[in-house]
C-alpha cells in the first residue's frame, strides 16, 4: 500500500481497503499500464434482517397536557408535540368534540429537530374534546403512530352588567313620604 491506495491483483481481495481510499485494480500485465482506479464507498444497507430493531414511528402532544381546560374564546387552539421516524415528517391533527363531530383538522410537517405546532380553528366552543395526532403509511395509509390527549374547551362567560348604586350611600336611613290616593273633586279636597 502507497499513500493509501491498495494495489490488488485480479480476483484478490483487499484487506487494507477502507472506505474513503483509492483502490488501484491490476488486471494483468504491465503494473504501470494496465490500472483501473475506483474509490470505495461505504454501502448502507437499509434491509433489515428479521429480529432487527425497526425505527419505531413515534408521535407525541406535548400541549395542551391530557386533562387540560383550554379557553377558545379566539375560535382557535394551538397544539404542539414531537413526531420521530415518520414519513417526511407528516402530522395530522383532529379535533373530535364529546359527541363524535369532528371541530377541525390540519396536516402539519415536524421540523428536523422532529417538533411540530398547529394552530386549529375549532370555534369559541364550551365542550370536552379529544386531539389526535396521527401519521399515516406511505405505502398503504395506514396509522403507523398516534398519540391522543382528552381537554374540556371553555369560553369565557360574558361580563355581567355592573350597576353601582352612589346614592344613598349603605346603611342611610330614608324617609319616606306617604302619598295618598283617592279621587280629588273640583276644589282640590278629596273624595
Amino acid at each position: 500500500m502507497i499513500a493509501g491506495r491498495a494495489v490488488l491483483r485480479s480476483g484478490h481481495a483487499a484487506p487494507c481497503a477502507r472506505p474513503g481510499f483509492a483502490v488501484t485494480l491490476v488486471t494483468g500485465g504491465n503494473l504501470a499500464y494496465n490500472r483501473h482506479s475506483s474509490t470505495i464507498r461505504p454501502a448502507v444497507d437499509r434491509r433489515r434482517s428479521a429480529g432487527a430493531r425497526q425505527d419505531t414511528p413515534a408521535i407525541s402532544i406535548t400541549s395542551p397536557a391530557d386533562g387540560a381546560t383550554v379557553n377558545t374564546d379566539s375560535g382557535s387552539v394551538t397544539v404542539t408535540g414531537t413526531a420521530a421516524n415518520v414519513f417526511e415528517g407528516n402530522v395530522v391533527v383532529r379535533v373530535i368534540d364529546a359527541g363524535g363531530a369532528q371541530l377541525a383538522e390540519q396536516p402539519t410537517t415536524a421540523d428536523v429537530g422532529g417538533n411540530w405546532s398547529v394552530t386549529l380553528a375549532v370555534g369559541a366552543v364550551d365542550t370536552a374534546a379529544t386531539i389526535r395526532a396521527y401519521a399515516t403509511s406511505p405505502d398503504d395509509g395506514s396509522v403507523v403512530a398516534e398519540a391522543t390527549v382528552n381537554v374540556t374547551f371553555v369560553t369565557t362567560p360574558p361580563a355581567q352588567a355592573e350597576i353601582t348604586i352612589t346614592t344613598p350611600q349603605d346603611g342611610a336611613t330614608i324617609q319616606h313620604r306617604q302619598r295618598q290616593r283617592g279621587r280629588v273633586g273640583n276644589g282640590g279636597e278629596r273624595l
